[in-house]
């Protein structure tokens, strides 16, 4: 089975919509993507994902809104200041490295105290395996029981904050370890494989991640929406 993950294209964010730019985007969309090369579709219910999955070209509505594919809206507080749950300053990701990412016990940091971060995340993925148990891949611990192995490939439409929590479920790790270092450009296409290395145990593999070929092949610039500060003009003493 292949997953493809396809981020919305580059957002307005206070009109709900697309930016001039993004709209530009899906039209590479267009040509590149076509609805009868997926099994099924599923999107986010926001409107900026919207566009951007009907601009694929034949989808003609043939897709399913799944609202726990909504951006991931959870926060924590740090120093004070909310924070998006994958927003953390470089410094206090060193300070707490040896138990933010413990897949296991991670929301018993202290970031994550008062907060309903990890039930929520638990809720996605449960619905998510219901899925991919569905089209015949059945989650048990760490791995997959391909109930009915195919090549069948399915797309998800959707934002980078719930990206990160689908991934790092498929990767077994916490939802920070992709979060935090893994920056898809709008409109960018990350596709993952199943492997078996056991008969009848099935794992998935990223083969391509934040890919925009086909921006580059339509001479489109990839956007920088979703991304930090790339650096500060200013000496700091160490």
């Amino acid at each position: 089975m292949k997953l493809v993950f396809i981020r919305h294209a580059d957002p307005d964010y206070p009109n709900n919509t697309l930016t001039e730019k993004g709209f530009e985007e899906i039209k590479a969309l267009k040509k590149f993507y076509d609805r009868k090369d997926f099994k099924a579709v599923f999107c986010s219910p926001l409107n900026r994902a919207i566009l951007t999955c009907e601009a694929i070209k034949n989808m003609n509505n043939n897709y399913e809104i799944k609202e726990w594919l909504m951006e991931f809206p959870d926060a924590v507080n740090i120093n004070g200041e909310s924070h998006h749950a994958w927003d953390f300053p470089e410094d206090l990701i060193d300070e707490n490295i040896d138990s933010i990412f413990d897949v296991h016990n991670y929301e018993k940091n202290k970031i994550y105290k008062n907060t309903e971060i990890k039930k929520h995340i638990d809720e996605i993925t449960f619905k998510f395996d219901q899925i991919l148990e569905q089209y015949g891949y059945k989650r048990k611990g760490s791995y997959y029981i391909p109930i009915k192995p195919n090549d069948d490939t399915l797309l998800f439409v959707c934002h980078l904050g719930i990206m990160s929590v689908l991934i790092s479920h498929l990767f077994n790790c916490t939802y920070i370890n992709v979060a935090e270092y893994f920056a898809p450009a709008p409109c960018s296409v990350t596709t993952l494989i199943s492997e078996e290395r056991k008969p009848g145990l099935a794992h998935f593999r990223a083969s391509t991640m934040g890919d925009v070929s086909h921006l580059l092949m339509d001479k489109q610039k990839p956007s920088k929406a979703g991304r930090g500060v790339e650096y500060i003009d200013k000496k700091i003493n160490l």
